[in-house]
């Protein structure tokens, strides 16, 4: 930690060194230049034992009582600074003036002296504030991982409050506990979302803890309606009948207003060839989605991403899905991120087909990119060196993008969904 090197420090300073032969330690190290203070009664400077409460009590009369004091001791006559480390001090400053300049003025070397003592005396407490400064900040980054608050956890670790471990697996646990579902659940019809009537679409309400249900088929969602522009409800869930079996082609991208908290996305295949998948401009992202297809974002155009996050601190977390390019106007052409804010990103089982990841924005966004039993084939990021904050885990690199084979790359979505407009 960050005050244990001026811990030692202060310590050797203050000369609690081991007992030896005084004047030699004098000449050798400063630790040595503190006399302990004396007295007549060792027992008197000894810290009472620990005992149960029945012993206390009895022992409870003759205890001194520790009080705090609300004023830093202050020095008198040299009691609580020696004159031998007094003059040590002196002697090195002087020393250190005399390595750069030509004279070292007695006034100067007295000010620089004096400040030596202030800040020994200061040192005690500024070391004891540093520690309980430290100390409150970890508890209170334990209280929000377990208290499930995923904006404010990742918030924190963009300001830099909180640090988020190295390893994997304890990176991992950390966003499992807080993608979590809080709020209770209430089921809603697909349907809904897919009316064609704005009146309807706008009149619908979402709640915490809504699971919107589609069933197979293939269903047109408008984005642009009152319900996706607002502040989007906490534990949402979108649920279809199987990748395979549900299609919603999106009308324009997901672009709520504000924090998208705990979204969680199953069992469908999104198609954002329209408009793009997701792009907040305004708040956090954080999306659970399993089970899920994603494609036709490849369309040439700036929008060509599937998570564009602007400005807040975002976390998704991605398992069995599968990123597959190939499918928009321009193959090759996509990207999975596109972000300015700090990242924390899981795949777990995922596959990833003809696009960019963009690994090399990890690095510049100090974001973590983690990747386990994933497949990347036809990629036209480069594997072959290693990128800032992102961990490749088990997982395989196929062959990379050729250029000269983006018509072999196209597919149609019509086959794996024939009503797919």
């Amino acid at each position: 930690m960050r005050y244990a090197i001026r811990i030692t420090m202060g310590l050797a300073v203050l000369g609690l060194a081991a007992c030896g032969d005084e004047e030699a330690k004098r000449e050798s190290h400063p630790s040595a230049l503190i006399e302990p203070e004396a007295s007549h009664d060792d027992s008197a400077r000894s810290l009472p034992e620990l005992t149960d409460s029945s012993e206390s009590r009895e022992t409870e009369e003759s205890t001194p009582e520790l009080r705090l004091t609300t004023e830093p001791r202050q020095a008198t006559d040299g009691a609580l600074i020696p004159e031998h480390l007094r003059a040590w001090a002196r002697r090195e400053i002087e020393n250190a003036i005399l390595a750069r300049r030509p004279a070292a003025p007695e006034k100067d070397v007295d000010a620089l002296v004096a400040e030596f003592e202030r800040q020994v005396l200061a040192l005690p407490r500024e070391l004891a504030g540093r520690f309980a400064e430290d100390q409150e900040r970890i508890e209170k980054n334990e209280r929000v991982v377990q208290s499930g608050e995923a904006v404010e956890l990742m918030s924190r670790w963009a300001s830099a409050q909180l640090e988020l471990p190295a390893d994997y697996d304890q990176a991992r646990s950390i966003v499992d506990r807080v993608l979590t579902p809080r709020a209770p659940r209430g089921r809603l019809s697909g349907l809904s979302l897919a009316a064609k009537s704005t009146k309807d679409r706008d009149a619908l309400e979402i709640d915490d803890g809504t699971v919107v249900e589609f069933p197979a088929g293939v269903f047109q969602v408008d984005t642009t309606s009152r319900t996706f522009r607002e502040e989007w409800a906490k534990d949402v869930t979108i649920r279809g009948a199987g990748m395979d079996a549900t299609l919603l082609q999106l009308e324009h991208d997901f672009s709520m207003r504000g924090n998208v908290e705990r979204l969680r996305i199953e069992d469908l295949t999104l198609d954002g060839s329209r408009h793009g998948v997701f792009d907040l401009r305004t708040g956090s992202l954080v999306l659970d989605i399993e089970r899920v297809r994603i494609v036709g974002f490849d369309r040439g155009a700036g929008g060509s991403n599937i998570f564009s996050v602007a400005e807040s601190p975002s976390l998704i977390r991605a398992r069995q899905c599968r990123f597959e390019g190939g499918y928009g106007r321009s193959p090759g052409g996509g990207h999975l991120f596109r972000w300015s804010a700090k990242l924390l990103a899981s795949f777990e089982d995922c596959r990833f087909e003809t696009f960019f990841l963009v690994l090399d924005d990890a690095s510049r966004t100090e974001s973590r990119l983690l990747f386990q039993n994933c497949s990347f084939d036809r990629m036209r990021d480069d594997f072959t060196k290693s990128h800032s904050g992102v961990q490749l885990r088990g997982s395989r690199i196929g062959e990379p993008f050729d250029p000269r084979k983006v018509s072999e790359y196209r597919r149609d979505l019509k086959e794996l969904f024939p009503d797919a407009r």
